[in-house]
């Protein structure tokens, strides 16, 4: 009998040990947990599946909202909002209804591709129609590899010549900026032309990628640019208890244990160093 309670003693103790443990650990963010974005496309509603899967994947949440609901949608819920390729091209893009709702919301705006660079063009930036030419290039040279798209939350590995895979097959919009005005930050650069740019900030919430198809045919390198570039426009607070990292980090509780390895072996100690002091109490 008396051994019995001994035994549920030692089973009650290691158990309050292992919890305060894990009370200790910090269980890390899952990164984009708190942004919500719109994409909005036209036709292409396997292009905007793919967008949506690949961000959703990422811990992130995405509504598709269709051309024709453009117009009317509330656009303040979101943080961020994407524009299709299939939305436009050259001087067609919508009408100007659709235009004034989405950037009088006055959120971040992502333009991909040729929409984004033909609704770029409606509202007159450098960005967008008609200070392009079209391609299939599928890199960028990296104009300043210390720019935070480039370092955080995904640090991309930038070779000496600067040049970065981003996709494996693709069309794109390079930007003619010759000499950028002071409103425009040069991201990303063609790797064979110093005057024309993929990847452009304007007027800090505008930014043409102008890359056309989805993540399945980006490069783990793109995949990283385009979460980091979310995570630059939209940026999110740190969760309370622990930092934020990349989902595709969170797949093994390796990580896990990574971080938190103090805790895990002082909770070791502390159970361990109970357990004999019980055991020297009963001889």
């Amino acid at each position: 009998m008396v051994g019995m309670m001994v035994k549920k003693f030692i089973a009650t103790i290691s158990v309050i040990a292992i919890f305060l443990t894990m009370c200790m650990v910090q269980a890390p963010g899952i990164q984009g947990a708190s942004i919500k974005m719109a994409y909005i496309y036209s036709n292409d509603v396997s292009l905007a599946n793919d967008f949506k899967t690949f961000l959703e994947a990422n811990g992130y949440t995405v509504d598709l909202i269709s051309m024709d609901q453009a117009a009317t949608w509330d656009y303040s819920q979101y943080c961020l909002i994407l524009i299709g390729d299939d939305t436009g091209y050259l001087d067609d893009w919508g009408d100007p209804d659709t235009v004034s709702a989405i950037n009088d919301s006055e959120k971040p705006i992502i333009g991909l591709g040729e929409g984004g660079y033909a609704f770029f063009g409606k509202l007159g930036l450098t960005i967008g129609y008609p200070h392009g030419w079209h391609g299939s290039k599928t890199q960028i040279y990296v104009v300043d590899p210390s720019h935070r798209i480039f370092n955080w939350p995904n640090k991309i590995d930038i070779p000496p010549d600067k040049i970065l895979d981003i996709y494996t097959s693709t069309r794109h919009v390079g930007i003619h900026i010759p000499s950028p005005p002071p409103d425009v930050v040069l991201l990303g650069r063609e790797s064979d032309d110093i005057e024309h740019y993929i990847l452009v900030q304007e007027k800090g919430r505008y930014l043409i990628w102008g890359f056309a198809e989805g993540p399945t045919m980006m490069t783990q390198t793109g995949k990283d640019l385009f979460i980091n570039i979310i995570n630059w426009l939209c940026p999110q607070p740190p969760p309370v208890g622990g930092e934020v990292i990349p989902v595709n980090e969170l797949s093994t509780i390796t990580t896990l244990i990574q971080r938190n390895v103090q805790y895990i072996i002082l909770g070791a100690l502390i159970t361990a160093t109970i357990l004999l002091i019980i055991r020297r109490l009963l001889k």
